[in-house]
Parts: structure tokens; sequence; C-alpha cells
């Protein structure tokens, strides 16, 4: 079984390791993310226009981690 680690659980990180758990389902993939929350920063052009706000913006970490990875 190969490991994976990946640094970082921002859109990135998190759409590499479901793109590589979707391709290698048998790969043990690992997140390090210290944040508990992750921010949509493209959004937040709209925050600044006023259209919405940074809290709409605010997601939970485990919410976004798909599920297989640690």
């Amino acid at each position: 079984m190969k490991k994976v680690i990946i640094i970082g659980g921002g859109t990135g990180g998190i759409s590499t390791a479901a793109k590589l758990k979707r391709e290698r389902s048998s790969w043990d993939i690992t997140i390090i993310e210290p944040s508990s929350f992750h921010y949509y920063r493209p959004l937040w052009t709209l925050v600044g226009a006023g259209l919405t706000n940074k809290e709409e913006t605010k997601k939970k970490m485990e919410d976004l981690i798909p599920d297989g990875i640690n």
C-alpha cells in the first residue's frame, strides 16, 4: 500500500486528495492542515463588494475532507 501525505488542506490539497483517492482507492492518503476551518477565498470579492459576508465563505474542515482520507 502506498502512503501519501498532502501538506495543506486548501482547495488544491483537498482536490488532489479526492482525485488520488478516486484513482487509487487502496492508497493511504493523509492531509496535514492545522486550521479547523476553510475559507473559500474566491468568494471574498463578493464580501468586499458587500454582497455577502465572510461567514458565508467559512466551512468546517472536517466537512470538506472526503471520506477515506485522514
